[in-house]
């Protein structure tokens, strides 16, 4: 059998990719942009009192009352 060339196979398209951006700021891809860098000192300030918030609705949401129908169940008769 004759040695034959191994192709390399590569899907998807040339090139960088382009999901992540690039930050202005630090120059570094990550998820943030140069409003939110933490390497920017008067963001470090900003982004401390950010840490200490809670994430998630808050309790006032929790106090509605639901409107509700009950609705009569059969009992398989």
């Amino acid at each position: 059998m004759m040695d034959l060339e191994k192709k390399e196979v590569t899907l998807g398209a040339k090139g960088k990719k382009l999901g992540m951006k690039r930050c202005i700021a630090c120059g570094l891809y990550m998820p943030h942009n140069p409003q939110k860098c933490p390497t920017l000192e008067h963001n470090q300030q900003h982004l401390a009192a950010m840490r200490n918030r809670k994430s998630g609705s808050f309790t006032g949401a929790k106090n509605k009352k639901k409107i509700t129908q009950q609705v009569d169940g059969s009992e398989g008769a």
